[in-house]
């Protein structure tokens, strides 16, 4: 007769079975139980400290934060958010690479619905071509999506943190849901250390010996400004409120601010655009 390693209950009572390391039901279901519980606790710190966060950055400069927009239905609805619910003056920032013309559309809908100031920087297209042709001929185990993925992402998030500190502007909020990106990058907020003491240039490029100074500099790197810069902070307001994607769809079309639900997720066009244009430098 076998036993659970954890509680001993014998499988041979009713309704008990084991798992092939030797766990009963209950044990496991108690487990997720206090795994579901813990997390809500975390949520709810999260989102005390997110609502101090929008408190603290009021009227500390032109703009109490910046918002990376990419036109997807995370980035639309969280502009809502922080101007209609947080009464907050956002500006939006946009890096055009290869934006596809349904983000476009959304990002136009989203700026004259909500009536919030935008930037859009076109970084030079050689470099990014240039770029991407590397990674794919030089892909990680994982693919070329995560391959580009990983070195692009840090390029845009380091891109919102450099204008915002060109403004002044104390927080950084971006749209990703949770689990985006993956926890081992993010879970609400990049460190303090990561974003104050951090050379965010990834090491393989570096040591290629493919790319120049110049090039290599496109990556956020502290230690570029002075002593005692005061470097804003980078979260993501979805990991600390309640989040339904599907509710996040509905309200995005409802409000106007997507024309329906098709054009909700435009970043997915975007991805294969990326590859697309780096494949076809590579041949």
């Amino acid at each position: 007769m076998a036993r659970c390693k954890n509680c001993l209950i014998p499988d041979a009572v009713p309704e008990i079975t084991l798992s092939a390391d030797g766990i009963c039901n209950l044990c496991r279901q108690g487990t997720e139980s206090r795994d579901v519980e813990s997390e809500d606790v975390a949520r709810k710190e999260r989102e005390a400290d997110l609502k101090q966060a929008l408190k603290d950055c009021r009227g500390q400069a032109e703009y109490d934060c910046l918002v990376p927009f990419s036109g997807g239905k995370d980035s639309c609805y969280l502009l809502y958010r922080l101007k209609q619910d947080y009464g907050l003056k956002v500006l939006a920032f946009t890096v055009d690479i290869n934006i596809p013309p349904l983000a476009w559309d959304n990002i136009r809908r989203t700026l004259t619905k909500l009536n919030i100031d935008h930037i859009s920087y076109s970084p030079p297209p050689a470099f990014y071509e240039k770029l991407f042709s590397y990674l794919l001929q030089n892909q990680e185990e994982r693919g070329a999506v995560y391959t580009v993925s990983y070195v692009y992402a840090p390029l845009f998030e380091g891109e919102a943190i450099k204008f915002a500190l060109e403004k002044d502007i104390p927080v950084v909020l971006a749209g990703y849901s949770p689990g985006q990106p993956e926890p081992e990058r993010m879970l609400y907020e990049f460190s303090r250390k990561l974003i104050c003491e951090t050379d965010w240039t990834p090491p393989e490029l570096r040591l290629s010996g493919k790319f120049s100074k110049e090039e290599l500099d496109r990556f956020f790197n502290p230690a570029q400004y002075p002593e005692g810069t005061q470097f804003p902070r980078y979260l993501a307001p979805y990991h600390a409120w309640d989040y339904d994607q599907d509710e996040v769809m509905r309200k995005v079309v409802d409000l106007g601010l997507v024309a329906s639900s098709k054009h909700a997720s435009p970043i997915n066009n975007l991805n294969y655009s990326l590859l697309f244009t780096a494949n076809h430098n590579v041949h």
